[in-house]
């Protein structure tokens, strides 16, 4: 019985003795000491300044009877404090085992959280030293204060929106004074800003601005805030674009099905003037004709579309027929031969008929009509006569004809236009029946008959500048040795 009792209090002395052991002896009691630095650990200092949740560097310089004994301090625990005495308000724990140990100059990188602001001191900032095998310096925990300085900026981009496709909307930022504002996507640098999005957009407004630290250097803070612009969907259109012959039956318009409403208008081809076209999903463009119709689709989000159907003549069956025409004297002044040439391809048909000043003309050709290409000669025909050249043009895919009729006078009147009319600094006079044996005198004049301007015609066309003539409607007054043509043109 006595051996057993001997072997069980021998037991017990190996494991005291095993945990006496592992315990690991305490740390010197030394003096902490720490400095702001450079991540480096040069350029040691009591004071720092950092933007708001930054990074700042640390280097410890504790002392044991005036050795550094930075690599020993490998144990327990050191907390970042903000001092304000005699309060400490811990914020953030960091291990000491994660403390890097180069020689005897540690240096650890301490990041703090974004909502910590450190503005009072001086000797603010306190990091403590403390935990299991740390020996106690005066009060069971080794602490150095310094003092630490945030700089911060502001930026909102305001709540999120809701628009229509490319509807205007406006972002209203608000940032902290005298800081600059960048806007992304667009690159703005106003506060706020107007958007036209056609789709849903993230946009970020940045913010920055530079402080001067506590030894002249200068920081430069940022912040940055998002606001989701969301483009609502806007009422699908389905546009068809029509080209039709003569012959070919006016269509219905189809809009597409709204929750809504519709808004439909009517501009005709050559016209920039539109009417109204109805309210409903169809349209029938027998009732209105060839050209623009434009509707409005509205939805139940608030969002609407707009597009335009095109209905008009093929293009064979709307070309120009209006062709260049030139007429020659032939035996003095007793008969003329009449040229017209075109520039529209496909299979034409000209004709020339006796007329009045009316341009009613007969029902048979004065000369056998020529069927072929885009260029006649007509032969001599008397002076002193009115005439009309029918002109019909059939292009594919269009079967029909097209016509169009042109009347041509007797060449001892003079037959002028003026262009454009009206007109704001030019206009350009011409005499499509101009003849080069003759004279041509050319006056302008105002409403009260005034000699404006006076010059003579060296060829068929010219162009007189009207820039200075005041607004109102002039008289020009064309003469040669046979006639005279009056033509009026305003200025604008």
């Amino acid at each position: 019985m006595k051996k057993i009792k001997t072997l069980i209090v021998l037991a017990i002395l190996a494991v005291s003795l095993k945990t006496v052991a592992q315990t690991p002896p305490p740390l010197p009691n030394i003096i902490m000491w720490w400095m702001f630095c450079n991540a480096d650990g040069s350029n040691e200092r009591a004071y720092e300044d950092i933007c708001k949740g930054g990074t700042f560097y640390i280097k410890n310089l504790s002392t044991s009877n005036n050795n550094l004994i930075g690599s020993s301090l490998i144990t327990g625990t050191y907390t970042v404090k903000r001092y304000l005495n005699p309060t400490d308000y811990q914020i953030i724990d960091i291990p000491a085992a994660s403390w890097p140990t180069i020689g005897t100059n540690s240096v650890i990188a301490i990041t703090l959280p974004a909502n910590v602001d450190f503005t009072a001191g001086p000797s603010n900032l306190r990091i403590t030293h403390y935990g299991p095998g740390v020996s106690p310096y005066t009060t069971g925990s080794r602490h150095k204060t310094n003092h630490l300085v945030t700089h911060s900026v502001s930026a909102n981009a305001g709540p999120d929106k809701s628009v229509c496709p490319f509807y205007s909307a406006t972002l209203i930022g608000t940032v902290t004074s005298a800081a600059s504002s960048l806007w992304q996507p667009g690159g703005s640098t106003s506060s706020s800003i107007t958007i036209f999005p056609s789709a849903t957009t993230i946009y970020t407004l940045t913010t920055s601005k530079n402080f001067t630290g506590t030894y002249g250097n200068v920081i430069t803070c940022k912040a940055s805030d998002q606001v989701i612009v969301t483009v609502k969907p806007a009422p699908s259109l389905h546009l068809i674009n029509y080209s039709l012959c003569t012959s070919d039956p006016m269509p219905i318009l189809n809009a597409g099905p709204s929750p809504v409403s519709y808004q439909w208008t009517f501009t005709p081809s050559g016209s920039t003037t539109s009417v109204s076209a109805g309210f409903g999903q169809y349209v029938n463009t027998a009732s209105y004709g060839y050209g623009t119709y434009q509707v409005t689709v509205f939805g139940a989000n608030g969002c609407s579309t707009t597009g335009s159907f095109q209905v008009l003549l093929d293009n064979s069956a709307a070309i120009n027929l209006n062709a260049a025409f030139t007429t020659t004297n032939v035996n003095s002044l007793s008969s003329m031969t009449i040229a017209a040439s075109s520039t529209v391809t496909g299979s034409h048909w000209w004709g020339i008929f006796s007329s009045n000043e009316n341009c009613t003309h007969g029902l048979f050709p004065m000369q056998p009509p020529y069927t072929g290409g885009s260029n006649v000669t007509f032969g001599s025909v008397p002076l002193n006569q009115y005439y009309v050249v029918v002109h019909k043009v059939k292009k594919s895919p269009c079967s029909e004809w097209v016509t169009y009729e042109r009347c041509i006078f007797h060449t001892q009147k003079i037959i002028a236009s003026v262009s454009p009319n009206p007109a704001i600094s030019l206009i350009n006079i011409s005499i499509e029946n101009y003849d080069s044996l003759k004279p041509y005198s050319v006056s302008i004049y105002d409403r009260y008959g005034a000699l404006i301007e006076n010059f003579n015609m060296t060829d068929a066309s010219r162009n007189v500048d009207i820039s200075n003539y005041q607004s109102d409607i002039y008289t020009i007054r064309i003469t040669n040795d046979t006639s005279s043509e009056t033509i009026k043109f305003i200025k604008s």
